[in-house]
């Protein structure tokens, strides 16, 4: 059985897209292109510029961003196989699991109308001496970017969040800034590390697929509390030998940097074939 991956063009670096396509063919499967149309024309096959229509009698795998897949789940005849649910990965929901390895082990969850209102108490809380905290949305779907914010920037961070829409009520993350050496992704396979790469070293875009053993021990104990898909990312940073946990994420909406793209496109279609099979027993 053939896995069709729907791959949204341009949404990741185009050399990490056509090696993907490669592996996804040496596999034995097949991928179809996406062109995404602004303004509810929503998405085209990139080749024919015929509407999408997702099938139903075969497995299907979306690659693309976060609102793209939105999309899909909102306006699609089928539902491609994604393994997220966006209420699942709130900080809300996953941080309590795992709450001794996160990286933000003190921290506050706030409205942003909260966090503008009480934002000197908060530097006292969390600046330190050179005024900085993080701060993060509680969404996985990234209604803003989590990052460092100094107190004399607050006021403009503040204006281009308002620009862009970002409510009053978005519930956000504060915490301190955390010491970082090294931040790896990793991919998890049925509760172990399939593949990995770095993405940051030194605060530096550094790809490389070399990762220790001691990684994935750390990551299949975070596993091991709380498995939520079959698939999905760990995103973990290391410092002074230490690791711990930033974020999770859904492999269908995540870059993939240095990791083994044939691992991949094997063993995750292989799943996608075995929850389609599933999911047909169930309903019959």
């Amino acid at each position: 059985m053939q896995v069709n991956w729907l791959i949204q063009y341009s949404a990741f670096e185009r050399e990490q897209l056509d090696l993907l396509e490669a592996a996804i063919v040496a596999a034995g499967h097949k991928f179809t292109e996406l062109w995404y149309r602004p303004f509810g024309a929503g998405f085209q096959e990139y080749d024919t510029r015929k509407p999408l229509v997702v099938p139903t009698d075969s497995p299907v795998l979306y690659y693309g961003t976060i609102n793209g897949l939105k999309h899909l789940y909102r306006y699609s005849g089928g539902k491609p196989l994604a393994w997220v649910d966006f209420e699942d990965v709130t900080c809300m929901r996953y941080y309590p699991k795992w709450a001794e390895f996160l990286l933000q082990k003190k921290y506050l969850m706030l409205p942003l109308q909260e966090i503008y209102r009480n934002k000197t108490w908060l530097y006292d809380v969390f600046g330190g001496k050179t005024r900085e905290m993080f701060i993060r949305p509680d969404d996985n779907a990234k209604s803003f970017c989590g990052e460092k914010v100094y107190e004399e920037e607050f006021d403009k961070w503040k204006m281009t969040l308002e620009a862009n829409g970002v409510g009053l009520s978005t519930l956000s993350v504060v915490s301190k800034m955390e010491p970082i050496q090294k931040e790896y992704r990793l991919v998890m396979v049925d509760g172990k590390v399939l593949t990995g790469s770095t993405y940051r070293v030194g605060g530096e875009l550094i790809y490389s697929n070399n990762i220790s053993e001691s990684l994935i021990v750390f990551a299949e104990k975070l596993a091991a509390i709380w498995n939520p898909y079959p698939v999905y990312c760990l995103d973990i940073a290391e410092y002074e030998d230490q690791y711990s946990l930033v974020e999770i994420s859904a492999i269908n909406t995540s870059g993939l940097y240095d990791c083994d793209l044939n691992k991949i496109a094997d063993v995750v279609s292989g799943i996608a074939i075995r929850e389609f099979e599933l999911q047909k027993t169930i309903s019959v």
